[in-house]
């Protein structure tokens, strides 16, 4: 099996995101993925068994303001999993997306999350095992309750959901903290270093 669960944010306006963070999240979000899954589906295909996990994100289901890069990675890495667990039916390989809200780790520290749902890292990792022992869609909310949310959407006029994201977007998404900093600092040392540090 393998479990592709890479990932960085840059938070921000699409506009105020340097080209550099652009690139940087396509590399690690998408092409990361591309890149393990290419390494390891022709040897389980063969096999006739196997197992791929994307960690994607709700993000993947839900325009997310001050996130557009993110978001579109993710968008991206769910309609992947789908294609290919689709071009690999009956082959005996499966393919899953998760799709967790905010998890909290160190890529969300010090962001304006207050009221949004947050998933502990150990919640995530039992959704996976979950899919990997019992099998299971191909696309994975977590937490569960949330799958709804996508489908809802779709069904709430445009207006309404401008509103809603316009909101989302006032959040101040700065790095004037302690914590971003932090976190984008480690961001800056991947540009500067590609081959030697991980987020």
């Amino acid at each position: 099996m393998l479990v592709n669960n890479a990932g960085i944010a840059y938070p921000g306006s699409f506009l105020d995101t340097p080209a550099e963070m652009r690139e940087l999240q396509l590399d690690v979000n998408l092409r990361g993925v591309i890149n393990g899954m290419s390494a390891v589906l022709p040897a389980m295909r063969a096999r006739g068994r196997g197992h791929v996990v994307n960690v994607a994100s709700l993000a993947g289901k839900i325009a997310t303001p001050n996130a557009a890069i993110y978001t579109a990675t993710k968008h991206a890495v769910v309609g992947l999993t789908e294609s290919v667990r689709a071009e690999l039916h009956g082959s005996g390989v499966r393919l899953t997306a998760v799709l967790p809200s905010f998890v909290t780790t160190e890529m969300t520290e010090g962001l304006p999350l207050k009221g949004i749902p947050m998933v502990d890292p150990k919640v995530v990792a039992g959704a996976i095992l979950r899919q990997v022992r019992r099998g299971g869609p191909a696309l994975v909310p977590v937490p569960r309750w949330m799958g709804g949310i996508p489908r809802l959407a779709a069904f709430t006029p445009q207006s309404v959901l401008d509103v809603m994201r316009h909101g989302f977007g006032d959040r101040d998404v700065s790095d004037s903290n302690t914590l971003r900093e932090r976190y984008q600092e480690r961001l800056r040392g991947l540009l500067r270093r590609p081959d030697e540090g991980e987020a």
